[in-house]
């Protein structure tokens, strides 16, 4: 029951918590929102043991499944009659960025995965 003393209660299943890390419509921004609410002790947050284990079970799993479907997407090359084409290098220019901050971003994103799992996992 809500009251303004008691806040709201709230369990969340662990499958809702995986979606999080995976292609999903999620809003992070509601996530935040409702991570802002329980450190407020506006809402009371209630989670069973075998959610705890079986997020701590799945979350790699969900990760390496997101990570797999972030790969680079494989472009198909270029026809010989594009390459001298003033737009065909900045085509490739721009494939190369676009591959470069992939790369980082990947890189970046596993590592705070990892950080997370050593410090909460």
């Amino acid at each position: 029951m809500f009251t303004k003393k008691t806040g709201a209660h709230l369990f969340i299943d662990t499958n809702v918590l995986l979606n999080f890390f995976a292609y999903s419509k999620d809003d992070l921004d509601q996530l935040d929102k409702l991570l802002k609410l329980i450190h407020a002790k506006a809402i009371r947050l209630y989670l069973t043991e075998q959610v705890v284990k079986e997020f701590s079970r799945n979350r790699d799993a969900k990760l390496a499944e997101s990570f797999a479907k972030f790969r680079v997407p494989t472009m198909p090359g270029t026809p010989s009659f594009m390459l001298n084409l003033d737009e065909c290098k900045t085509y490739m220019k721009l494939l190369n960025t676009f591959e470069k901050s992939h790369s980082l971003l990947t890189k970046v994103a596993k590592e705070m995965a990892g950080k997370t799992r050593a410090c909460c996992g």
